[in-house]
């Protein structure tokens, strides 16, 4: 019983969780498009760190989601993102410190890359999607 329940979990853990449905995705590109626009009228610096906190860790889980790969929380999220995709690690990483400190410009472009927000947010901000 004990090594059935096992392989069970093994198997669960390697397929990764299941895919989003589009309205899942949708959900996800919807609250990050909310975040980016709170970012980008926010003036005050303590605001400001909470609210890249909140997109750092809703940008990588969409990342992770996506990719059919399994949450993580605390430095596990990070260590997972880095695992999956190192690029996008390091970018959302870099990116985020700059944001708290005030430019939040490079950190947008991130979070929209790969349809991570709604392209018409991207057009009306010059930013790429």
């Amino acid at each position: 019983m004990g090594a059935s329940l096992e392989n069970e979990a093994r198997r669960c853990w390697a397929e990764g969780p299941p895919p989003l449905s589009d309205r899942e995705r949708d959900y996800q590109r919807y609250v990050l498009t909310d975040l980016l626009d709170d970012l980008r009228g926010c003036a005050d610096p303590a605001e400001r760190v909470y609210l890249v906190s909140r997109m750092l860790r809703r940008a990588s889980e969409r990342v992770l989601l996506v990719g059919g790969h399994w949450l993580g929380g605390g430095k596990w999220l990070s260590r997972r993102l880095a695992a999956a995709d190192p690029r996008v690690h390091r970018a959302l990483s870099e990116a985020a410190a700059q944001a708290i400190a005030g430019d939040a410009k490079v950190f947008a472009a991130v979070v929209a890359e790969d349809g991570g927000v709604f392209c018409s947010w991207c057009t009306m901000h010059d930013i790429g999607c």
